[in-house]
C-alpha cells in the first residue's frame, strides 16, 4: 500500500511525489507572489480567491465572518491533513515555500551543512500556540498576524519585494522614455512604508535565519498552524514510515528531512513534524522510506511517536478546546489630482497664510465594507493585500491610528490619496471578509466617515481667494459652494451625502491644518443618495428658432 520495493519494481518513480509537491508549490507561491506584486492590477479577483481559498488563517477567519463554501477552505486543509498529513504546510502555504527556497540557497552556497535529528519542542510550540489563540480571543487579530504564516508572507513581499519592483520598473521606464519607448510606464509606490517595511525585515530575520540552519523549524515551533496541523497529522491515514527490514540506516533520508524529524535509531518517523515533502522518499537508495497507510502497530519514539497516545490526546483536546474559545471572538493619478481644480492663487495664499485650527479626528478611517472599525480589527490580519491592489492607494498599515488591536492594519490615509467613487477592489480581493465584497451601487452609498468643515481655515474667508476645488472632487454633491462675498463662493457641506471618499481632504490646499476633512465613522453608516442637479429646460420668449 506505500511508495516502496513494490512501487519501485512496478516502475513508478520513486520521487513523483516529491514531483507532484513541488508542482503544487510553484502554483500557490508564483500566483500569490503575483497577487502582491501585480502592478498593473491585472490578475482578477476570481484567481486570487481561489488562491486564498485554502489559507487557513483567512480562511477560518472567512467563515466566522459569514459561514459558507467560500470560506471552508480551512475545513479542506483539515480533511486533507487528516489523509495525507501536513501537504499545506510542504506545498500550500507560501511561508513555507519561502523558507524552503532559503534552505535550498544556504544548502547551494555551503552556508549550512546536513540535516540531523532533533528533538521535538513540543511544549514551546503549544506555549506559542496558545498566546497566539489568547490575541485572537481577545480581539488582537493583527498581531495574531504577525504567526499567520499568509499574512506574514503577504507583509514580506509587499512591504519589502513590491518596493524593489516599483523601483525597477520605474527605472526601466524612464529609460526607454529617454528614447520614446512607453511600453512600461511609471507606477507609484502605492502604500510603502518605511517602517512597515522595518518591522517585517524585522520578523523576516527568524524564518529567514531558523530556515537556513534548521529546515522548517519555524512552522513546528512558532507558527500556530504549524502547530495545529501538526497535532492532527498524528490521526493523518497516509505517512511517511521506516521500513525497518529494508532500511539499511545510511542516514541519507536524515540529511534532507528539513523538519528533523527522522529518527533511524528507533526507526520512527515523528508524524507531528513531518511537513511532506518526500525528500527522504526520492533519496533513499533502498526503498527503505515509505509513503503509505499507517499500520496496526505503533511506530515511533518516546518524543514522537506516528500513533496518538495518551498525552497526544490530552494536547490536542486541550489546543481544540483553546480555538474553540478563540473562535468566540466573533459575535494612480492621486498624485496628479493634488493639484487638479486648485487655483494657483489657492495655493498661493494657503502658502502665504497658515491655517491656524487644528483638525479634530475622533477616529481613523476604515475601508469601505469593513463595516465598522471593532469588526475590521477582529478580522483583519494585515495580510496587505488590499493595499497592493487599491489602484489608488489611499490604503496605508496604521501604526497609531487604531490603537495596539489594529497595529499594521490599513487604513485610508487622505493625506495621500482618497478612495475613487467607483472602486470596489479592496472587498473582491480581501481573503478574511474584514472587508466584504460589496457592489458598486451599495458601496457608493456607504459612509466611513463624515466630512468636517472648519471655515476659518478656508482661503476663501483667510485670504479672500478663490478655491472651490473641494467641491469640484466631491463625488455626492456632500460639499457645494455657496455666495460668500465680494463675488467669491465658500464650500457648504451636508453630512448626510457624505461618504468619507476623502477627496475633499486630499486636494484642500491650506497647510498644516486642512479646512476640510473627513472623521471616521466607528460603525459604517449609509448616505443620502446623490442630489441631481435640476436643469432648468424652459426655452426664452425671445428664442431665435
Amino acid at each position: 500500500m506505500g511508495v516502496g520495493v513494490d512501487t519501485v519494481r512496478a516502475g513508478v518513480p520513486r520521487g513523483w511525489l516529491r514531483r507532484a509537491r513541488i508542482a503544487f508549490a510553484v502554483v500557490f507561491f508564483g500566483g500569490l507572489g503575483w497577487a502582491f506584486l501585480d502592478l498593473a492590477n491585472r490578475m482578477s479577483s476570481a484567481l486570487i480567491g481561489a488562491l486564498t481559498w485554502p489559507q487557513f488563517v483567512p480562511s477560518a477567519l472567512r467563515w466566522v465572518a459569514a459561514p459558507g463554501l467560500a470560506a471552508a477552505g480551512f475545513f479542506a486543509v483539515l480533511g486533507m491533513t487528516l489523509v495525507f498529513g501536513r501537504v499545506y504546510c510542504s506545498a500550500i502555504c507560501p511561508l513555507g515555500v519561502l523558507q524552503d527556497l532559503f534552505s535550498r540557497a544556504s544548502r547551494w552556497l555551503g552556508w549550512a551543512g546536513r540535516y540531523r535529528y532533533a528533538r521535538p519542542m513540543q511544549r514551546a510550540a503549544l506555549l506559542v500556540f496558545a498566546i497566539a489563540v489568547v490575541l485572537l480571543s481577545l480581539g488582537y487579530s493583527g498581531l495574531f498576524g504577525f504567526l499567520d504564516p499568509f499574512s506574514a508572507f503577504g507583509r514580506l513581499v509587499g512591504d519589502l519585494a513590491r518596493p524593489v519592483l516599483v523601483a525597477a520598473n520605474n527605472v526601466v521606464a524612464g529609460f526607454l522614455g529617454s528614447f520614446g519607448i512607453y511600453r512600461i510606464y511609471r507606477v507609484s509606490m502605492g502604500g510603502a512604508s518605511l517602517g512597515a517595511a522595518g518591522f517585517s525585515l524585522a520578523l523576516l530575520l527568524l524564518p529567514l535565519v531558523l530556515s537556513l540552519r534548521r529546515g522548517r523549524l519555524y512552522c513546528n515551533l512558532i507558527c500556530p498552524v504549524g502547530t495545529l496541523l501538526g497535532l492532527v497529522s498524528r490521526w493523518s491515514l497516509f505517512r511517511v514510515r521506516i521500513d525497518r527490514g529494508a532500511c539499511v540506516k545510511c542516514g541519507d533520508c536524515i540529511s534532507v528531512c528539513k523538519a528533523e524529524c527522522i529518527d533511524l535509531k528507533k526507526g520512527a518517523v515523528d508524524a507531528a513534524r513531518c511537513v511532506a515533502c518526500f525528500n527522504c522518499l526520492s533519496v533513499c537508495p533502498e526503498a527503505g522510506v515509505r509513503y503509505g497507510m499507517a499500520g496496526g502497530g505503533r511506530v515511533g519514539s518516546a518524543e514522537g511517536s506516528m500513533a496518538p497516545d495518551a498525552q497526544g490526546r490530552r494536547e490536542f483536546l486541550g489546543v481544540a478546546m483553546a480555538v474553540a474559545g478563540g473562535a468566540s471572538f466573533v459575535a494612480t493619478p492621486a498624485r496628479a489630482a493634488e493639484k487638479k481644480g486648485v487655483s494657483g492663487d489657492a495655493l498661493k495664499a494657503a502658502a502665504a497664510k497658515p491655517s491656524r485650527i487644528p483638525e479634530v479626528k475622533h477616529f481613523p478611517v476604515s475601508p469601505p465594507g469593513s463595516g465598522g472599525i471593532a469588526r475590521f480589527n477582529r478580522l483583519c490580519t494585515g495580510c496587505r493585500l488590499c493595499v497592493t491592489a487599491c489602484p489608488s492607494h489611499v490604503l496605508r498599515p496604521a501604526v497609531r491610528e487604531y490603537g495596539l488591536a489594529g497595529f499594521l492594519q490599513p487604513h485610508m490615509d487622505f493625506g495621500v490619496s482618497f478612495c475613487e467613487y467607483d472602486c470596489n477592489r479592496c472587498g473582491d480581493v480581501c481573503p478574511t471578509s474584514a472587508i466584504l465584497a460589496l457592489a458598486k451601487d451599495a458601496k457608493r452609498l456607504v459612509q466611513v466617515g463624515r466630512v468636517v468643515f472648519t471655515r476659518d481655515n478656508c482661503v476663501v474667508q483667510s485670504a479672500n481667494t478663490a478655491c472651490g476645488s473641494c467641491a469640484e472632487h466631491c463625488p455626492t454633491q456632500a460639499v457645494h459652494m455657496v455666495p460668500f462675498k465680494d463675488n467669491l463662493t465658500i464650500p457648504e457641506i451636508d453630512v448626510d451625502r457624505c461618504v468619507g471618499c476623502g477627496a475633499c481632504e486630499h486636494v484642500c490646499p491650506t497647510r498644516p491644518y486642512r479646512a476640510i476633512y473627513v472623521d471616521g465613522n466607528p460603525e459604517h453608516r449609509r448616505a443620502l443618495p446623490p442630489t441631481k442637479e435640476k436643469v432648468d429646460q424652459t426655452v426664452p420668449k425671445d428664442f431665435p428658432f
